[in-house]
């Protein structure tokens, strides 16, 4: 294997140790949904467990354990989009920082131009073989292990299989299925990286910066003989190599699986006079430095820049202002993935989007809001606190009106902090209420119009909700589905017996959502939101007993 500088096989080892821990990652994101389905299969068996010998089981029968696969397949597509996505781009920057890093580190700073996150969202969702990533996750990782239990689980019904025997293949097709998601999370990063690195090359040409593309391959049993080959070579005077007739700028980029897929090869970038020096002179200053390590460096280059929206500004000071903020990262949720920084000087578990800018104002405005409503919000003892999370609804979601939302995967509630301030937020309730009327509607779709605290009250509300399932089926040792399930059908229950008509006593918005969810998991999730902000913020008399019944964890 071509020999790596000191800074080079830095990075290397960086990358090596994200791609074990997004590996750990996925594989507990696989053995809580398998244990998941092994719950509802254990249900299934049990209260089929009258059948005669003669009999056999049918998957049709498994009615537990086929909502759970459908709920199981959802979380499974959010999970690993998530986390895949969140480790493309990360390692993605460091891949591009790579070159720069190594160069600052031997002659002092340059101005160079970062690799925005934009732009990384656009290598990583760029078609390979005409699917895009999320597609190949959703249909050919998440969609095929559906397919593939309900088959083997079809075909071993017909012998007669004990719940062990098929628990035993629930488990065979989860590992399957994850080491397939490792598979095509390998080739991705390794293609990211390569189109990031093709990025940096063509940035430090720009910018005078003399080096040689070397081509580097992993030499073990595993290499493909061609690429072995390659260990060492220099690119072309066009940046290409060549390999069997097939030219490419990087590895991962010839555009045929038989040479791209799980190929672990890259390159370096060899500076002209490498001497690796461990001592660099600041070229402003003219001190000479000591080393720093790559986590060191990146710190320093988040202060030289400040992101506002997706322009880029150089600070000329290195002070903190309210809020003070950590260090950019990657902030999931459902079905999304931006940067943001947590405000150290917050009470709460805070969290602001890079695209907000300097959040001064929207910090200010939320941190008395969410002290005010979560002094008023009772959850079960042993609850965690939840995340909070500002966001620019247009440049961090794609959604401009929407209010916030709240992902209990992440235990996170994320606030649309493009307008904070109080009159900004009722108009915008008012106007959604008045459209419903205007479209020939009655009563309010929002249950609350003239209280700014609303999308905060209603956010919190499906916190609230989550926290009374979740510690409910773990106090009768059931799983979440199965709680809720439960939760679903006795309040409905119980709102018929009060002759409750959920459009008028609640809101336009919980009766659609219940009439378009019927059947589904979440389709008294509004209900409660609603009822919620009613109860805490009019102290409506229904919408009390309806947040009683849920506190109460007797259905």
């Amino acid at each position: 294997m071509t020999e790596l500088n000191k800074f080079q096989q830095e990075i290397e080892n960086l990358l090596k140790k994200a791609d074990k821990a997004t590996d750990k990652r996925l594989y507990n994101l696989y053995i809580d949904t398998i244990k998941d389905l092994k719950k509802s299969l254990l249900v299934d068996y049990q209260r089929l467990d009258s059948l005669t010998s003669s009999q056999r089981l049918k998957l049709s029968q498994m009615s537990t354990l086929l909502e759970q696969l459908d709920q199981s397949a959802d979380k499974l597509k959010k999970g690993l989009r998530s986390e895949i996505t969140g480790h493309l781009i990360d390692t993605g920057k460091v891949a591009y920082n790579e070159l720069f890093y190594d160069v600052e580190s031997g002659y002092g700073g340059i101005s160079f131009a970062m690799l925005k996150e934009e732009e990384l969202r656009t290598i990583i969702e760029t078609p390979v073989a005409n699917y895009k990533l999320s597609e190949r996750l959703n249909d050919g990782v998440v969609e095929r292990l559906k397919n593939n239990i309900k088959d083997d689980l079809n075909r071993i019904f017909l012998h007669g299989a004990s719940y062990a025997q098929a628990s035993a293949r629930l488990a065979e097709q989860g590992y399957s299925s994850y080491r397939r998601a490792m598979m095509i999370t390998r080739t991705e990063a390794g293609r990211v990286q390569a189109v990031a690195r093709e990025k940096a090359q063509a940035e430090a040409k720009g910018l005078g910066i003399e080096f040689d593309k070397v081509w580097v391959a992993t030499l073990d049993g595993r290499t493909r003989h061609n690429h072995a080959e390659l260990d060492g070579a220099k690119a072309d005077k066009d940046g290409y190599f060549e390999l069997n007739g097939l030219r490419t700028k990087q590895p991962h980029m010839f555009g045929f699986a038989s040479e791209d897929v799980n190929c672990r090869c890259r390159t370096i970038s060899r500076l002209k006079d490498d001497d690796t020096t461990l001592l660099r002179r600041d070229n402003e200053t003219g001190e000479v430095a000591e080393y720093r390590n790559y986590r060191e460096w990146e710190k320093a280059i988040d202060r030289r820049q400040f992101t506002v929206g997706s322009d880029t500004d150089y600070l000329k000071s290195d002070k903190l202002v309210s809020p003070q903020k950590g260090n950019s990262e990657l902030i999931h949720g459902d079905e999304v993935a931006f940067r943001g920084r947590r405000v150290l000087n917050s009470k709460h578990d805070l969290y602001v989007s890079d695209s907000l800018g300097s959040a001064r104002k929207s910090f200010s405005y939320y941190e008395r809001q969410i002290d005010d409503v979560m002094s008023r919000l009772t959850v079960p003892e042993g609850s965690p606190f939840p995340r909070f999370v500002l966001y620019d609804s247009a440049k961090d979601i794609g959604k401009k009106n929407n209010f916030g939302a709240y992902d209990p995967e992440t235990n996170t509630v994320f606030l649309n902090a493009t307008k904070f301030n109080e009159k900004a937020i009722v108009k915008k309730l008012q106007a959604a209420n008045q459209k419903w009327l205007n479209d020939g509607n009655i009563g309010k779709f929002f249950a609350v119009d003239n209280d700014p605290r609303g999308p905060l009250v209603h956010e919190l509300g499906h916190y609230k909700h989550y926290m009374h399932i979740e510690h409910h089926a773990k106090a009768n040792d059931i799983t979440y589905a199965e709680s809720k399930q439960r939760f679903n059908e006795k309040l409905l229950e119980f709102l018929r017996s009060k002759r409750y008509n959920i459009g008028e006593d609640v809101s336009g918005y919980a009766n659609k959502h219940l009439n378009q969810n019927i059947g589904n998991l979440n389709s008294t999730n509004e209900i409660i939101s609603e009822s919620n902000s009613l109860n805490v913020l009019k102290s409506d008399k229904r919408a009390k007993l309806i947040i009683k019944f849920l506190e109460k964890e007797v259905w």
